[in-house]
Order: C-alpha cells, then sequence, then structure tokens
C-alpha cells in the first residue's frame, strides 16, 4: 500500500486552519449544547418519556456524526468515532428497545426490572459524557489522516491480502478462531496466532475493498471480490457487530480510493449499492442467529462446523418463523445495553465506588500471559469488582469505558474515561505513523479505528488493542523485511507538516 500523501501524526494540539472552521462550529457549539440540553431536562425530569427524548437525542447526535464520517467524509478523529460508539450505540439502542417492545403502560426500565429515574439520568450522564468528549476532540486531537490523502494497493499488498485470507482458513481449520472470534484453549488466554487473526482482519478486510475500488485491471479486480467474499463469510460467524464495523471500517477507507467513489457515483448507483448492501447484511444477520440458536441446549463446544451444520438443520426442519421471531425479539431486547449502567451510576451514587480498582485489575489484563502465566486467577473481571463493591450478582453484562468509569468514580468516570482512551489511541497512532513505514502505519490506524466503533468493549479491551498493534507492528516490519517488498520513503517532516494544511 502506498501513498501519494504520506500520514502525518495526528498532534494533540489542534490549531485551526480555514479548511476545518464548518467542523469546528458543529462539534465545539452544536452538537455539545444540543446534547447539554437534553441532558438537563433529563435530569430535571427523569420520566420514561424523557428517556425516550434523551435517547433519540443521542441517537440522533451519534447518526449525525457517522454520517459525516461515512458519507460526507468529514476529519476523522478517534475521539469521534468514540463518540459514535457511545451516542448512537446507547442513544439509538434505547430509543429502539423503546419504540419496538410492546408493554402496554409499562415503562421501558420497569421492563427491564430497573428504576426509571435512574435509567433516565443515567442516559442523560451518557450524553454529557460524549458532549464533553466531541468538544475535547474537536480542540485537541487533529485528524489522524491530511485531507485529499489517497492509497492504492499495490502488489506486495496483494500478497499480504492473500496470505492474511489463508491465515483466517487455517485459524478456522486449527480452532483458533470460530463462533464469537477467538478461541482460548484450555481455558487459558488466547494464543499469539489467534490474537493476530483478530487484531488483523478488519484491517485485512477494508485494504481489500480498497483495492477493488483502485483496481482498473479486471482480471485483479474480480480477484480482489473473491477475497473479500471469503473474508466476509469468515467474519460472519465471529460476531453481528463485527460483520457491521467491519463494513463501516471499508466504506470508509474507501474516501482514499484514486476514484473517491461516493463522490463520482451517481445517485441511482449509491442507492442500488445500498440496497443491495443493506439485503446482504440482513441475510447476514439472520444468518448468524441460526448459529446462536444452533448451539442452545448443548453443553458440550460445538465446533464451528457443527454449529453450521446444526444452523442448517433447523433452517430445514420447519421452524424458519419461530428462528425469526425470536431474531426480531432479540434485536427488540438487545440494543437496551443501559441497564447495566445505569445499576453502577445508581449504586456510585449511594455507596463509595471502586476508586480505580476496576482500571487497575483492566491494567493487569494488558500483560501478556506468556509473561504471567497464571495471571486470570488473581484477576477480577469488572462484574466481580462491581459484585464486591455493590453486592451485586452480575456475571456477564454489557461492559463498556462507561461502565469501567461509572464503576471506579461515578459521573466523573464516565466523562473522563472515554477522553483517556481516545488521547492513548491518538497517541499511539501518532508513535506509528512517525517511526514505523507507512504501510505497516496504515494498518494499524485501521484496526484502532475498527476497535473504536465498539460500544461494548471494555477498557482492558481498548488497551489490549493498543498493545497488540504496537506489538504486530513489529512482525509487519519483518514481514516487509525479509520478503524484500518495497516500502515508500516517508516524507519530509516538513513536507508532512504541508500535508495537513
Amino acid at each position: 500500500m502506498s501513498y501519494a500523501m504520506n500520514l502525518a501524526p495526528p498532534v494533540l494540539l489542534n490549531i485551526t486552519g480555514p479548511d476545518h472552521i464548518q467542523w469546528r462550529k458543529m462539534y465545539i457549539l452544536y452538537i455539545p449544547l444540543f446534547l447539554f440540553c437534553a441532558a438537563f431536562l433529563g435530569w430535571a425530569f427523569p420520566t420514561d418519556s424523557m428517556l425516550a427524548v434523551d435517547s433519540a437525542a443521542g441517537g440522533l447526535a451519534g447518526g449525525y456524526v457517522l454520517w459525516d464520517v461515512v458519507v460526507k467524509q468529514a476529519p476523522l478523529r478517534f475521539s469521534h468515532i468514540f463518540f459514535i460508539a457511545n451516542a448512537f450505540g446507547y442513544g439509538f439502542g434505547a430509543f429502539n428497545s423503546w419504540l419496538s417492545i410492546p408493554r402496554e403502560d409499562i415503562s421501558l426500565a420497569n421492563y427491564f426490572l430497573k428504576d426509571t429515574e435512574i435509567v433516565t439520568r443515567t442516559m442523560a450522564a451518557v450524553l454529557v459524557s460524549s458532549a464533553v468528549l466531541c468538544i475535547f476532540g474537536e480542540i485537541f486531537e487533529k485528524p489522524i489522516f491530511p485531507p485529499r490523502l489517497k492509497l492504492k494497493v499495490d502488489t506486495q499488498v496483494v500478497v499480504l491480502i492473500v496470505l492474511g485470507t489463508a491465515m483466517l482458513l487455517v485459524g478456522y481449520v486449527t480452532g483458533n478462531i470460530g463462533y464469537m472470534g477467538g478461541v482460548a484453549k484450555g481455558g487459558g488466554s488466547e494464543s499469539i496466532f489467534t490474537s493476530f487473526l483478530m487484531w488483523i482482519y478488519p484491517a485485512l478486510f477494508a485494504t481489500t475493498a480498497l483495492g477493488i475500488l483502485n483496481s482498473s485491471n479486471g482480471l485483479k479486480r474480480w480477484g480482489l471480490v473473491v477475497f473479500l467474499v471469503i473474508q466476509f463469510v469468515l467474519i460472519l460467524p465471529t460476531g453481528r457487530r463485527n460483520l457491521i464495523y467491519s463494513i463501516l471500517l471499508a466504506v470508509i477507507v474507501g474516501r482514499f480510493s484514486a476514484s473517491n467513489f461516493l463522490k463520482q457515483w451517481s445517485l441511482f448507483k449509491k442507492v442500488a449499492y445500498l440496497t443491495a448492501m443493506v439485503v446482504v447484511l440482513s441475510v447476514s444477520l439472520l444468518a448468524f442467529y441460526y448459529l446462536r440458536v444452533a448451539g442452545y441446549g448443548t453443553k458440550r463446544t460445538l465446533s464451528t462446523y457443527d454449529r453450521i451444520s446444526m444452523a442448517i438443520q433447523i433452517y430445514e426442519s420447519g421452524y424458519n418463523s419461530r428462528v425469526k421471531a425470536q431474531f426480531i425479539n432479540n434485536l427488540e431486547q438487545r440494543t437496551f445495553v443501559l441497564g447495566y449502567l445505569s445499576d453502577l451510576l445508581g449504586a456510585s451514587e449511594q455507596k463509595t465506588p471502586a476508586m480505580g480498582n476496576a482500571i487497575y485489575h483492566e491494567l493487569l489484563v494488558t500483560i501478556p500471559g506468556i509473561l504471567w502465566e497464571d495471571k486470570n486467577s488473581s484477576i477480577y473481571q469488572e462484574e466481580g469488582i462491581a459484585n464486591m463493591q455493590f453486592n451485586f450478582s452480575y456475571i456477564d453484562e454489557a461492559n463498556s469505558i462507561l461502565t469501567s468509569g461509572a464503576l471506579d468514580f461515578g459521573i466523573w468516570g464516565m466523562i473522563a474515561y472515554p477522553v483517556m482512551i481516545s488521547v492513548l489511541f491518538a497517541f499511539s497512532n501518532r508513535i506509528t505513523s512517525s517511526f514505523l513505514p507507512p504501510t505497516i502505519g496504515a494498518f494499524i490506524t485501521f484496526a484502532l479505528l475498527f476497535d473504536a466503533f465498539s460500544t461494548e468493549t471494555e477498557v482492558w479491551g481498548h488497551l489490549v488493542t493498543l498493545r497488540n498493534s504496537l506489538i504486530f507492528a513489529i512482525f509487519f516490519w519483518c514481514y516487509f523485511k525479509i520478503f524484500h517488498i518495497y516500502l515508500p520513503e516517508r516524507s519530509s517532516s516538513r513536507e508532512l507538516i504541508q500535508g495537513w494544511r
């Protein structure tokens, strides 16, 4: 992957130029003010109706930023991707459940056996956290990529696409990856190979899509299409969110193609491709749900092959209407992820929070298993700390950056933790873009962007992604050195600075 213009490090101090004034007004003033007003109303009048208003406000704000980044190709910042994950993930999720779940006169919170006042104020706290993150990112984080950047996939990267796809196939055959992603054998930590596969696949998928958009050679393009389809099928069993985030990442990376398809395609062509994508994605999500149903009532661990075989049997057995009804019910209820967060925030107001104990244990998780083999016996998961701190009995909940923050410091943790993680992502990307060859830097950036989209990834998950990115960068460097793959020379500091102007 060579660069028409090299990656410049995302400096954490944003000196605004005339090219970005329109973004500054929207992200510093309009969106935060909208969210602060909605949050104030939700906090002052914590009713079921205000929960709908606040969740809709979060969904609208997150949806606008998502549209801005994906379709309008606004400057990319890690803080704004985390903003989408929190505001849209929690807001749209709660609003979807509020609209779709039939519950007569019962409030949404009561339907999930939660307190309406606490849940509504928790949604208001999410809006405040998102507004602060939006302002902070626009002021202090410079866009990840310079404007007018173009990337092209050369022969060397095509070889990497082929090898990466082959490794994913090997991962399934050997049982290193399967249903719901990486498999930790023997109840321990994932192997290095498993971690590498789970780290590389979103960047591989996005780069393959970019190669298709850039290719003018019919044979090469159709060859890459075949590899993209294979990757799509291999990603599907790992989870529906992984599939959706991979597609989003591919569309975002498409802005760096020579053709810039979103600007050059006609409206009819855009609508046609979007319709086809929605149909394929809907069928794929239903297929994944069949894989989930295939494991119901089975005590033994199923291999991917066995799970697929059982899913096909269920499909052919005539229970399709029942499975589809369960699928729709799952989509209605699963999107409500506010419950666990509201319990943590409510408890933190009544009792002393964990005061950093949660993030301490999450930092311990990032220590590689090769250095600390017995670490799992000494580390408490977030639910375990919450149970000890607040006398809960949680086992497996919708963890996120916000839940870690609420457990440690209440609403102040909800505000501080997303800012902290986005700073770490920007700083890590600055290091890799400054000192590593551009090809490696691009892959790492794509992997970090994919991880930032995830709403239900706890702090340790993001930290492990940062750790793996730095470690696997060394593997990439060795790959290019061993196979003598051409690496474009990095531009001088002056050229990098000019690239941002």
